[in-house]
């Protein structure tokens, strides 16, 4: 357990939640990941459901499994959820999280999602979306916006040659079978805290029987946008955020969206 103390008054202003791995998380500096990672973890922790299962995208976040707190398994590229949806279906009373990033979800596997939002399963489905393929050397993604410079498009995404980005949160939004549908940011401090309670509430639908939750983690990728970390950031501000506000797009309202499935079993 690591924590940092205010100085003179002693008071903990920080800890590091307990299932957390000690080591820390393995991504790059500047990346995004690690921050909405650690918060997932902390809300599952404060969640504490009796089993929790999981499914993990080829890529930047195939390192889940080194600090998920549960069963967790590396799925082919673009079919953690559909891998989550048959971990969800032989333990039914699992808590079952898929993590996808932006070129396995919006490239490789988006019929998968749509599919599994469109059937209403209970299950948890994160996107990380930095806009490239971390994996295979900064690609541009259909989640990339307008005008990023890539490999693949080193003049600039135009919509003439690539197409427009993808808006999985409002397509998800619209479908009966969603429960809840968010978007939260990790750039800076204040909108990890805020991207958390989006988090928790995710938790909490699912936690509950409701069904299909979906959140969109709009992260940095210093390495793939080939910047530094503080230019990744204000990048990440004044383009990836531009057209993808933050918040709850979609939140569940039982009296018009009955829970498909009992409460899931918490730890006592």
């Amino acid at each position: 357990m690591t924590t940092v103390e205010a100085p003179r008054t002693g008071k903990t202003v920080f800890e590091r939640p307990h299932v957390f791995v000690e080591e820390g998380t393995p991504w790059c500096q500047g990346c995004g990941y690690g921050a909405w990672s650690r918060a997932l973890i902390e809300e599952i922790e404060r969640a504490n459901p009796a089993k929790l299962v999981a499914a993990a995208d080829i890529a930047c976040l195939e390192y889940m499994h080194e600090i998920i707190p549960g069963d967790i398994t590396i799925a082919l590229h673009g079919r953690s959820v559909s891998t989550v949806r048959g971990m969800k279906m032989a333990q039914p009373q699992a808590l079952a999280i898929a993590f996808q990033g932006d070129g396995g979800m919006l490239n490789e596997g988006l019929n998968e999602v749509i599919h599994a939002a469109a059937s209403g399963q209970n299950i948890l489905a994160i996107l990380g979306n930095n806009g490239v393929f971390g994996d295979t050397g900064g690609q541009f993604t259909m989640g990339a916006p307008m005008g990023l410079k890539t490999p693949t498009s080193p003049t600039g995404r135009n919509q003439a040659v690539h197409g427009s980005p993808i808006p999985i949160c409002e397509m998800l939004a619209m479908l009966p079978g969603t429960a809840f549908v968010g978007r939260i940011s990790t750039h800076d401090p204040a909108y990890v805290y805020r991207g958390q309670r989006v988090i928790r509430r995710a938790m909490e639908v699912c936690m509950a029987g409701a069904g299909f939750a979906f959140v969109e983690c709009m992260t940095t990728c210093p390495t793939g946008w080939r910047m530094t970390p503080v230019e990744a950031v204000q990048y990440h501000e004044e383009v990836m955020l531009k057209d993808k506000p933050v918040g709850i797009l979609k939140d569940w309202d039982p009296a018009t969206h009955p829970p498909v499935e009992a409460a899931l079993p918490r730890l006592n």
